[in-house]
């Protein structure tokens, strides 16, 4: 909790987690906090070294911006479904960068070693698109550290790096502010708007140390190239610029664990999201069709061709995280027999912006698809698709008759709300305890959970005109 406090900038009060830190030595010995003191020495260490990284980009930023290998494969994409479509649609949204915060090392020495970011020659388009990544470095010496970063030019994205002795470790990212809006009239490629200028952003990075933090390595992703192309090309930057004061080392980027907060600009309403780095990695792409449905096979392809060693479970929790009916980003449409799966996202599903998207906040948290803790970290059968229940009864209860009395009011609601179609909160509350008084009596916060659990999948909706009234869907 504490390195997520620390990376993601929730920490209340910094002075608060000192003291505790304190307290904890005094009472359990410095053994017990040595890595809670080194997460902080590594934040202080990333200010540092961000100061002069920023000094010295001030200086030396260009207006040009490679396109990423990514970006290119869905400029490809594109290009072969506006043919298929028999048309080149205008751009009806686009996504773009304004920050990019990444995470160095704790050993800063003066900036004044050149800054080597060679990239290949490919277009010299520049998309703001925003993103958000992950690092870890690792060198033969006796310490390591990873760091975490974001950057903004219209959206904003974190990674994190770490560096090691002979290992390397994966850690959180976190970004600001992206835009997902029409692009500004610049040129125009197969009918998207496609800016070319670099744009302002910002950029900063938190180094942890590897073995410290607490990062799961399975969770890696590197490969900077699925960033779009203004975050790609200021990840090689900083990657240059940190290996040249760390020789030795080998600098990964995490993708997995990042955070954004990506704008969007839709017909009737204008948001801010905030989500992971893959979900903006998603929302960014649809600038390449904006108002074209796209299948989850064609969508997903372009990362595989970047990378195999991807985890395709892992992308579609991510994907379909933004179709929720409690954030629907995304419109998804099946294209098999009967309604889609709100739990299952199928390759041959179709995706397409929700231009209509409104939401009575300016702010919206798309929440992420947990992964229940018995699924392990296997593709098969994408698990992360199976509800994962929580536990409502008291320690006195055991944890296989809470779940089996979850499943018994989710059940009563469907079978009352069957019947009935439309029914207020406080009635549906009577009719489900009434229906399982014979075996318990479920409590409103529990009933309320189930319900908001059925909304999730759909089987429930709230009524537009009346937010405590429920619809059956099913």
């Amino acid at each position: 909790h504490l390195a997520r406090r620390l990376l993601g900038g929730r920490s209340a009060s910094e002075e608060e987690e000192k003291k505790m830190i304190v307290k904890l030595k005094a009472e359990c010995g410095q053994q017990y906090t040595s890595k809670l003191e080194v997460m902080y020495r590594d934040m202080q260490a990333s200010d540092d070294i961000m100061r002069q990284y920023h000094a010295r980009e001030d200086l030396q930023r260009d207006t040009a911006c490679p396109v990423s290998l990514l970006d290119a494969r869905l400029l490809q994409l594109g290009r072969a479904i506006a043919r298929r479509a028999g048309t080149f649609a205008s751009a009806s949204g686009s996504f773009s960068a304004s920050a990019l915060h990444q995470p160095v090392d704790d050993t800063v020495r003066s900036p004044n070693d050149p800054n080597a970011s060679d990239s290949p020659e490919s277009p010299a388009f520049t998309t703001p698109l925003p993103s958000s990544s992950s690092a870890s470095s690792s060198s033969s010496a006796s310490s390591s550290s990873s760091a975490s970063s974001s950057s903004s030019a219209s959206s904003s994205s974190s990674a994190s790096s770490s560096s090691s002795a002979s290992s390397s470790s994966s850690s959180s990212s976190s970004s600001s502010a992206s835009s997902f809006a029409p692009c500004p009239p610049s040129s125009s490629v197969w009918g998207c708007e496609v800016p070319q200028g670099r744009g302002e952003f910002e950029f900063s990075v938190r180094v942890i140390t590897q073995g410290t933090w607490p990062v799961d390595a399975q969770t890696l992703i590197s490969e900077t190239q699925l960033l779009p192309s203004l975050l790609a090309e200021e990840a090689t930057r900083f990657e240059a610029f940190y290996l040249g004061r760390h020789n030795g080392r080998v600098l990964r980027w995490n993708l997995a664990q990042g955070k954004a907060s990506v704008r969007g600009q839709l017909l009737h309403s204008r948001h801010e999201f905030e989500c992971t780095t893959l979900q903006m990695i998603f929302l960014l792409a649809f600038n390449f069709f904006p108002s074209t449905p796209v299948s989850v096979s064609d969508l997903l392809q372009p990362f595989f061709a970047v990378s195999s060693s991807l985890s395709r479970a892992e992308l579609k929790r991510h994907l379909i995280s933004l179709t929720t009916p409690r954030c629907k980003i995304l419109l998804r449409a099946s294209s098999g027999a009967g309604a889609a799966n709100a739990a299952e996202l199928k390759d041959s599903d179709t995706l397409t912006v929700n231009l209509s998207y409104t939401n009575k906040l300016r702010r919206v948290r798309v929440p992420l698809v947990a992964v229940p803790a018995a699924a392990g970290s296997g593709e098969a059968a994408d698990a992360w698709a199976t509800p994962h229940l929580e536990a409502q009864a008291g320690a006195d209860v055991p944890s296989s008759v809470e779940q089996d009395r979850n499943y018994l009011v989710e059940a009563a609601i469907v079978r009352v709300m069957k019947t009935r179609r439309r029914m207020i909160h406080n009635d549906l509350l009577v009719e489900v305890t009434r229906h399982l008084a014979q075996r318990f009596r479920p409590s409103p916060a529990l009933i309320k959970q189930r319900v908001e659990k059925l909304i999730e999948r759909e089987f429930l909706e709230r009524d537009a005109a009346d937010r405590r009234m429920y619809n059956y869907l099913a």
